[in-house]
């Protein structure tokens, strides 16, 4: 009888331990099956499109982003104070004029020629300075000349133009062209068939253009907009309405299509709208970007290892400005210059042959930043080519 007991409380005791093992291997699976669930659910939360990272990362942006607003107006509102023409020498020991009615900004860099010196006036337009030798007009650290004086002429500048090609390693050479006012060619400045009907001689041209080489050997160089050309009352869906020109962001630039700046003339005398009805009307002339500018610009970005792209530049499907709104790609910044791989093309003041004007850059559709084979007629009402302002120094 004892030894039956004894049996039955063995089974009974393995029973229970097999009992025992179920439950503890049910248990530890359903624990492993939870953590899996909240390893996930953790993951997700840190790394998710919605997760920590992505939301510390959104807040350092906007927090910057402020800061950054704020040196923006802190430079608006000494640039009301700047009544005349200033020396400016940034942390490199590098020298540039500052014009009446404008101040550096505050930016981290945005204050330094090596990374693009920009400016900005009272009312909040943004302008890049291009350093050029005042001795022999070359592109600070290179050889490029932009301009000579023409044949038989003590006084009258003209434009010294380049070809960009892209070379199989997608660098970029630079070769001087033997154009000139004298050919049909491409050259600078000079008048076309259709100036005479709207009102613009070459006289005018010439003047401006000896005027504005004239400042650089004085002062150095020249300021490019930091945008494309809009009108003041234009928006981030409509460059159709009337204004006089500026250099800001976020907002449709004009176009040859409309109606305040129609062809090449109306963003042409757009264009010189902005020194003549600000209160830098007395420091700055602005007008219309020339090619030699263009070259210029393009010509010292090559100066700090910057592969300015061509047509066939891969790197432009993803860093071009695809929407027609001035900066609205960070990507299509160099040195601190926006939209001059994508937005709109920029039509210049160079011309080739009897009808034609330069256009530059590429589009938001299309590619092709170095090349200056873009003609296009002045007489041309595109919807996708605006321009480019510049200013000199009086």
């Amino acid at each position: 009888m004892k030894k039956e007991l004894n049996q039955k409380y063995q089974n009974n005791a393995k029973g229970k331990i097999s009992e025992n093992k179920g439950i503890t291997l049910i248990a530890l699976v359903i624990t492993i099956i939870v953590l899996i669930i909240l390893a996930g659910v953790s993951i997700s939360l840190v790394l998710g499109e919605n997760g920590l990272l992505n939301k510390a990362q959104d807040a350092k942006e906007k927090i910057e982003k402020a800061e950054d607003d704020e040196l923006r107006q802190i430079a608006i509102a000494e640039a009301t104070m700047n009544f005349e023409n200033t020396e400016y020498t940034d942390k490199n020991g590098e020298k540039v004029t500052i014009p009446a009615g404008f101040s550096v900004s505050g930016v981290e860099g945005e204050n330094t020629v090596e990374n693009g010196l920009v400016i900005i006036d009272s009312k909040g337009n943004e302008f890049v300075w291009i350093p050029i030798n005042k001795e022999n007009l070359t592109v600070l650290g290179t050889d490029k000349t932009i301009a000579h004086l023409k044949q038989n002429s003590p006084t009258d500048y003209e434009s010294i133009l380049y070809d960009f090609t892209l070379n199989g390693d997608l660098t970029i050479s630079t070769e001087k062209q033997d154009y000139g006012c004298e050919t049909d060619s491409y050259r600078e400045p000079s008048t076309i068939d259709t100036d005479s009907t709207n009102s613009v001689n070459i006289n005018e041209f010439q003047k401006d253009y000896n005027n504005m080489i004239n400042s650089i050997k004085n002062n150095g160089g020249f300021y490019v907009g930091r945008y494309e050309m809009s009108l003041t009352n234009a928006t981030d869906v409509d460059s159709n309405v009337d204004g006089t020109a500026q250099s800001k962001k976020g907002v449709k630039s004009s176009l040859m299509s409309d109606t305040s700046t129609k062809e090449w003339y109306g963003l042409y005398r757009k264009a010189k709208t902005y020194s003549t009805s600000t209160i830098n009307s007395d420091s700055v002339e602005s007008s219309m970007i020339y090619g030699c500018q263009w070259d210029a610009m393009l010509n010292w970005l090559l100066s700090k290892d910057v592969n300015v792209a061509s047509i066939n530049e891969p790197i432009l499907n993803s860093a071009k400005n695809t929407e027609q709104i001035t900066g609205k790609s960070e990507k299509d910044k160099i040195k601190n210059i926006y939209d001059l791989m994508g937005c709109n093309y920029e039509i210049t003041q160079e011309a080739f042959g009897n009808d034609i004007r330069i256009r530059r850059g590429g589009n938001y559709i299309s590619n092709s930043m170095s090349n200056r084979t873009n003609t296009i007629q002045a007489t041309s009402h595109s919807t996708l080519v605006s321009t480019r302002l510049t200013l000199y120094i009086k």
